[in-house]
């Protein structure tokens, strides 16, 4: 296992995972300290490499990172860089029975593979900031559907661009959220080398509702669109909110 909630944060980009084995004999009891637990990393496929490391030796009874340690329990760490956030890893722990027999567990059995998590800011919505030049929009002077690009930022503990991330952005009243990089509609996109993501949102000048009961001319209320951008890998984080002002005067199509 390992503790998410005590990731440290050393410095120079660096992160470090406290790890855990519990090792328990044929009755379920912890075996005897000092049996020797040997761990490893794998990069997931399609990755071929993986730049994240842990401690190869540990042994039941040692000393966790804060200074705890228990019978049957072998603790190590697991250290990653902010290059390292969104990556997936098989993480193994193996040891060896009386009979020389290898016995071995992975983080996160039933998924298959263990996430590097996301560490924020000490603000965590100041992590992932969105922008967008247009926050009013009065389809009296424009054309319907209307397109408003969004841009989300997203940074780490150490204000590093958080690559490959995916992030997922949810817009009140849309009627599409494109993600052009992928070339179709879809309101989750992956953040590039900088660190950031682009979506085109498009509202329909329906948005902005008839006042029942009026006419020549027609009276339409305004529509208030919020939108957040939420990260969606472990430690996910969700932005603040950005508003875009849709209005339809009386005098518009």
């Amino acid at each position: 296992s390992s503790d998410l909630r005590n990731i440290q944060k050393p410095g120079s980009g660096f992160y470090i995972i406290p790890t855990a084995a519990l090792v328990n004999d044929i009755w379920g009891n912890p075996v005897a300290d000092s049996t020797y637990v040997y761990w490893s990393l794998a990069p997931v496929p399609p990755d071929s490499t993986i730049n994240a490391a842990v401690e190869g030796v540990s042994y039941t009874g040692n000393e966790s990172s804060n200074g705890q340690s228990y019978s049957g329990i072998a603790n190590t760490t697991l250290i990653y860089s902010s290059y390292d956030i969104s990556e997936s890893v098989f993480a193994r722990a193996l040891t060896f029975g009386v009979n020389g027999d290898s016995v071995y567990t992975r983080i996160n059995e039933n998924e298959g593979e263990a996430y590097l998590p996301y560490v924020p800011l000490d603000n965590p919505s100041d992590g992932l900031v969105l922008s967008t030049p247009i926050t009013y929009v009065d389809f009296t002077f424009t054309t319907s559907p209307v397109q408003i690009s969004i841009t989300g930022t997203l940074r780490d503990y150490y204000s590093t661009p958080v690559v490959n991330a995916p992030v997922m952005l949810l817009a009140q009243g849309a009627a599409n959220i494109y993600w052009p990089a992928a070339g179709f509609s879809n309101n989750t996109g992956i953040t590039d080398i900088n660190g950031q993501v682009a979506w085109i949102v498009e509202y329909d000048i329906g948005v902005c509702a008839w006042i029942v009961g009026t006419s020549d001319p027609a009276q339409y209320e305004e529509f208030t669109s919020s939108i957040t951008a939420t990260l969606l890998i472990a430690q996910s984080i969700t932005s603040n909110p950005i508003d875009i002002l849709l209005v339809r005067t009386a005098e518009g199509p």
